[in-house]
């Protein structure tokens, strides 16, 4: 891939961070990979300087244009609507996000107008958030009135609610509101209600075949469904590091490569790659193709793809380049949870998996018993988890609070078991429509994995001394630590070939090769 685009998406990528925050570690990353890509297009005698300075003008263009038109879209929305705040309205919105159930409430987000207020004409569409009774259950794209306080949301405790709020362009609040769905019908993209009741099929299928936790554990596996469980194990998912393994994220695709070449081991790679692409997409369509999974979908099929028609090397690019056309069209994507995770995952696998099996090898090769013991432990599978849980853990750390001393530990127990159960699980649902009684034995052996996850988070939970909150400043260093560290590895170590590649890159570049 031409240089040209790799800076024009890093250049933009890190211009946008910039522009929506000071600048930061990362942000100072990003620019001396900008300053080494500039170097780079520099050093070659049949490249001039007005190549990546025209580069680079265009990335900023493109990342000034894109914030002040949200902007001033943000603005020009905020001000229509905020001299009807804090008086009580009737608002009828289609549910535009899949609810979130709570043990009291579900909580909803709808895009409409206001039909009745003193003041209010209702001529502008916007989105709100309330809160409602948990039945009658809600649907995506069912027509709701609410009548009730409109307001601005605030922040809470040391939660950046506004901004949470903000990333899904939602402004206001209804609260104290009056929800009836009832009668008024369904509306918005019909594919996507289509979807979302094949997904609410499956999960009703799960939840009459198997007991909780078991049925919410599946549930969050197979198809990244927020699910409710026991404070107490709640808890313990939080303690023990693993909340993400049954959250809508990229981990889910990760478990599904792993799986493919787990089950599949006998065939050709080129096979393997093609079976994982139709897996992902096939999970992607089981999961109502939620836009958390479909990011980290796509994301995945690039690389694979890269690798399919012996693209290697471009992976340092396939990344920068995905993120730049996700940026392009959501420039608030940096600020999704669920995108940050999908990117870290997939850096973690291709950048950290080679330097963990670097660092284990001389294990595996201690003559004997020992050294294959040190294989067993260390397989494909586990280094993948151990490499995907250390490039998730800064944002971990950021986004849940929690800093898990024994994450790395629980996931390698618990990953590998479940990569067989999400591909036991999907068999299990398909054999259950023409064969009931094969279908129910297979569930069993599904329940029996699932109970064995959670007897092993349940005995992390409970120890003692291994998770630590971290919030505030403290967190902040911690994670520019961690990243720091991850950074540094990554380029003094990452092999491609025989040599470190950045590294190699660098003395390559600026002839300082000893």
């Amino acid at each position: 891939m031409d240089n040209s685009v790799l800076l024009l998406s890093l250049g933009y990528c890190v211009f946008l961070a910039i522009g929506w925050s000071n600048i930061s570690f990362l942000s100072v990353l990003g620019i001396g990979m900008i300053i080494l890509s500039v170097g780079s297009f520099v050093s070659k005698s049949n490249r001039s300087y007005r190549v990546p300075i025209i580069v680079l003008l265009v990335s900023l263009g493109l990342a000034v244009i894109n914030v002040s038109r949200f902007i001033s879209q943000e603005k020009k929305l905020i001000l229509e609507v905020e001299e009807y705040a804090d008086t009580e309205v009737v608002y009828r919105g289609v549910i535009v996000e899949e609810p979130k159930y709570s043990h009291e409430s579900v909580r909803l987000i709808l895009k409409g107008t206001v039909v009745s207020s003193n003041d209010y004409p209702g001529t502008m569409r916007f989105k709100i958030i309330t809160r409602a009774a948990r039945f009658p259950r809600k649907k995506v794209g069912e027509v709701c009135e609410i009548k009730g306080l409109l307001e601005q949301p605030e922040n809470f405790d040391e939660f950046d609610y506004v901004e949470y709020l903000r990333n899904k362009q939602v402004y206001y609040e209804l609260n104290y509101a009056e929800v009836d769905c009832s009668g008024l019908g369904r509306e918005g993209n019909q594919v996507r209600n289509l979807l979302y009741d094949l997904k609410m099929a499956v999960v009703l299928e799960i939840q009459r075949r198997l007991p909780e936790p078991q049925a919410g554990l599946l549930i969050g596996i197979l198809i990244g469904e927020n699910r409710i469980f026991e404070d107490s194990f709640e808890e313990s998912l939080r303690i023990s590091g693993t909340t993400h393994i049954i959250a809508a994220s990229g981990y889910n695709i990760t478990l599904i490569v792993l799986m493919v070449n787990k089950v599949a081991f006998f065939l050709k790679k080129r096979l393997r790659l093609l079976i994982s692409i139709i897996c992902i997409w096939a999970f992607c369509l089981l999961s109502g193709f939620s836009a958390s999974i479909v990011r980290a979908g796509i994301m995945s099929t690039i690389s694979i793809i890269g690798l399919l028609f012996g693209y290697k090397g471009e992976i340092h690019s396939i990344l920068p380049l995905t993120a730049f056309v996700y940026a392009l069209i959501n420039v608030r994507i940096f600020f999704d949870v669920g995108f940050q995770l999908s990117l870290a995952a997939t850096a973690g696998l291709v950048y950290l998996s080679p330097i963990v099996e670097m660092a284990v090898e001389p294990l595996k090769q201690i003559p004997g018993l020992i050294g294959s013991f040190w294989t067993l432990v260390f397989s494909t599978e586990v280094v993948s988890t151990i490499s995907c849980t250390i490039s998730t853990l800064p944002i971990s750390v950021l986004t849940f609070g929690q800093f898990s001393i024994i994450s790395v530990i629980c996931n390698m127990l618990v990953l590998p078991v479940l990569e067989d159960t999400m591909f036991i699980g999907v068999i299990a649902f398909l054999i259950t429509i023409v064969w009931g009684t094969l279908g129910e034995f297979m569930y069993l052996v599904v329940w029996a994995q699932l109970k064995y996850f959670e007897l092993v988070v349940r005995f992390f939970g409970d120890i003692d001394l291994v998770s630590f909150d971290m919030t505030g400043e403290w967190s902040r260093i911690l994670i520019n630590i961690l990243i720091g560290l991850i950074a540094i590895l990554t380029v003094s170590f990452y092999a491609e070939g025989e040599d470190g590649y950045y590294q190699g890159l660098f003395e390559k570049q600026f002839g300082i090769a000893g």
